[in-house]
């Protein structure tokens, strides 16, 4: 019996596998915009406490969108980023 052979996506071409430095490249730039948002996230969270009356249900939302945005970091920095 054959070896199992790992699926590859129906968008792969000729390259495939790519090594860690291609996954690196392809996944930087998306890294790089979730850094941003979760800065932007910071920064209208920040601006929201310093109102006369914080809007909690907002400040909820904002924290569980921030919170969303640090776990995906996390998650492709501990997946893809390891070398």
């Amino acid at each position: 019996m054959p070896p199992c052979q790992p699926a590859v996506p129906a968008s792969a071409g000729p390259g495939w596998p790519m090594n860690q430095q291609e996954v690196v490249h392809m996944i930087g730039p998306h890294l790089e915009v979730l850094r941003d948002k979760h800065a932007r996230l910071e920064q209208v969270i920040n601006e929201e406490y310093a109102r006369p009356h914080p809007d909690e249900a907002r400040l909820h939302e904002l924290k569980r969108e921030k919170l969303r945005l640090k776990d995906a970091i996390s998650s492709l920095n501990n997946g893809h980023m390891d070398a």
